[in-house]
């Protein structure tokens, strides 16, 4: 997530959590994904969201569909705005693992980068290409083709996930099993519902409790909790009890939950609060970094924020305070940078919060200047002046001059803007990509 950081009420910048879950939907699939939701609106990693791994991105990473004046779809590269597939389709998606979704004539198929249609439109949905094979349904029945457009897997299920590890859920009759590459049933169908495997281990709901099997559908954790998530470096987070609790692959309990507020691992570490301090553990359950902190964020690229008598500064690993808490606020290392921010006097008079950078060793980057302030992606970074936005790269020069009403984060190379009521999609040099959808 690309975080937005604004001078507003003193109080949390970055992620806290929200103990609420919010239930996602994947595509086409019906599997249920759990997420929990932090205070800002974004996702933590605590239960697997299903996101799949950005591919490197190759070529068509960059190419977008586009509508035409004449309703037909057609493909930009937006990096340099340019036509590189006509407008020929009724409907056209992303391109992921080389290959695109097109829909002519109601029927879905797939084509390469240059156009070339590698499988024939005849489906009536397809999901997009994931470790090589793509979902594909017909007459109400999902089977998985191959990047030729070969039937590996007949199309005989009501539903269908992705393959995660080798194996791909499957439902049958209301209920879910799982199916290998070759197609066949290695796990019967007789879960309510059930997750990807990861490290393993797949998460499975029975009679509402959930639990865990291996890949020989070996029930290795019982089914007893209310909620249970996919195991990410050894442990997974469960609910059971009204508590929240880690657990490792056998079942057994790291890490109670005994704190005020937690937020999820990262770099090994997570942040806790007990008794207003915030303090850091390890997937242990043991504390590394003693309490003493008013607020304590994420670890990012080794350095994470604290705040100490309403200052932001940036501590290490170990605890060591590598930069001395001295402002209003700040966001996380991203790139080697961090948006800090400070009050900036006008005739020695009137005050106010404005943002710039510094790196790791705490030096002015980029001086105090912006509104508002991103993380940098790619070396780029959306800021604002005089509700105004615009993007600079690393040394402050500004790449995309700033005159927007609104401008989103770039995917894919994309953002939307916004000027004189007007919404736009433009590239990363500030180009108008007409018929472009940006989301």
């Amino acid at each position: 997530m690309n975080n937005f950081y604004h001078s507003k009420p003193k109080g949390v910048i970055s992620l806290i959590l929200i103990i609420g879950i919010v239930a996602v939907l994947a595509a086409g699939t019906g599997i249920v994904i759990y997420t929990i939701q932090n205070k800002e609106g974004g996702l933590l990693n605590i239960f697997s969201t299903n996101n799949k791994t950005q591919e490197n991105q190759q070529e068509e990473w960059y190419f977008h569909p586009f509508k035409s004046s004449d309703g037909k779809w057609g493909y930009k590269d937006v990096r340099v705005n340019k036509i590189v597939i006509e407008p020929q389709y009724d409907e056209a998606t992303e391109f992921y693992e080389g290959l695109a979704a097109v829909r002519i004539n109601g029927k879905w198929g797939f084509i390469d980068k240059t156009g070339k249609i590698v499988v024939k439109p005849q489906y009536d949905r397809v999901e997009n290409f994931y470790e090589g094979v793509a979902a594909v349904e017909i007459k109400n029945k999902w089977g998985f083709i191959d990047k030729t457009g070969k039937i590996v897997i007949e199309p005989q299920y009501d539903g269908v996930g992705d393959f995660h590890e080798g194996l791909a859920a499957v439902r049958i009759n209301g209920q879910w099993g799982f199916i290998d590459k070759k197609g066949r049933l290695v796990i019967d169908p007789q879960y309510d519902g059930v997750r990807d495997f990861h490290e393993g281990l797949a998460a499975v709901r029975i009679n509402d409790k959930w639990g865990y099997i291996d890949k020989t559908g070996k029930i290795v954790i019982e089914s007893k909790y209310d909620e249970a998530g996919d195991f990410q470096e050894g442990l997974a987070v469960v609910y059971i009890n009204d508590k929240w609790e880690y657990i490792d692959k056998t079942g057994k309990i790291v890490i109670k939950f005994q704190y005020d507020l937690v937020n999820g691992f990262y770099e090994g570490l997570a942040a806790v609060r007990i008794n207003d301090k915030w303090e850091y553990i390890d997937k242990t359950g043991k504390i590394v970094i003693e309490s003493k902190y008013d607020r304590a964020e994420d670890f990012h690229e080794g350095l994470a924020a604290v705040r100490i008598n309403d200052k932001w500064g940036f501590i290490d690993k170990t605890g060591k305070i590598v930069i001395e808490p001295q402002y209003d606020y700040v966001g996380d290392f991203h790139e080697g940078l961090a948006a800090v921010s400070t009050v900036v006097y006008i005739n020695d008079k009137w005050g106010y919060i404005k943002w710039g950078y510094i790196d790791k060793t705490g030096k002015i980057v980029i001086g105090f200047q912006y509104d508002s302030v991103r993380d940098f992606e790619e070396g780029l970074a959306i800021v604002s002046i005089n509700d105004k936005y615009g993007v600079i790269d690393k040394t402050g020069k500004w790449i995309i001059e700033p005159k927007y009403d609104i401008l989103t984060y770039f995917d894919r190379g994309v953002a939307e803007v916004k000027v004189n009521n007007e919404f736009y999609c433009i590239n990363q040099k500030g180009e108008i990509i007409e018929g472009v959808r940006c989301f």
